[in-house]
């Protein structure tokens, strides 16, 4: 398994251990994972063509989990998936966001 493996099948297995965790409580070991799995996306995934509309997404998929929490029955499903997404997304979008405000700040 070479690096462009990796990089193909990590953000599935990122989010999709977002959503499975957020249906089975797997414990917090998991969103330590989901994390360390979504720093290495960010890092090695995201390009700076792909910066801006992966943040704007991030902050969709934190807004939704709120939002659906007010929706009958499966409101709380629906919202503790989002919430894990949430988490997956904003560890992904840490080292973009982190590389784009030091590359404007940078400039003169």
């Amino acid at each position: 398994m070479d690096l462009d493996d990796v990089t193909k099948w990590l953000p599935i297995i990122v989010m999709g251990l977002a959503v499975v965790s957020a249906l089975l409580n797997l414990g917090d070991w998991v969103i330590l994972a989901i994390i360390l799995g979504g720093l290495l996306v960010g890092l090695l995934n995201i390009t700076k063509n792909e910066i801006v509309p992966f943040l704007v997404s991030t902050l969709v998929i934190a807004g939704s989990a709120t939002i659906l929490s007010s929706l009958p029955s499966i409101g709380i499903w629906l919202s503790g998936i989002f919430q894990n997404l949430a988490i997956a997304a904003g560890s992904i979008a840490l080292f973009p966001a982190v590389k784009t405000i030091w590359e404007i700040s940078s400039k003169k």
